[in-house]
């Protein structure tokens, strides 16, 4: 169920950074949301599953203060 949290928030994320013509967080969540994907799994050794659990965490806070489009209205 967490693959499925993580690999959906990151393409809504992703999509936000288009939106907001900052793609390089585009290409960063497209990136969490490949490494996440919970159809098509990557196994990764368990020192490198930590870091792919914490870095994600990390890069959801920080394009979150980043990220900023303007209002339509």
């Amino acid at each position: 169920a967490i693959r499925f949290i993580v690999a959906i928030l990151a393409c809504i994320v992703a999509w936000f950074a288009l939106q907001a013509r900052q793609w390089w967080w585009t290409v960063v969540f497209v990136a969490v949301a490949v490494l996440w994907n919970p159809v098509y799994r990557i196994d990764l050794e368990p020192g490198v599953r930590l870091a792919a659990a914490i870095i994600p965490a990390l890069l959801f806070i920080v394009a979150g203060a980043f990220i900023r489009t303007e209002r339509q209205e």
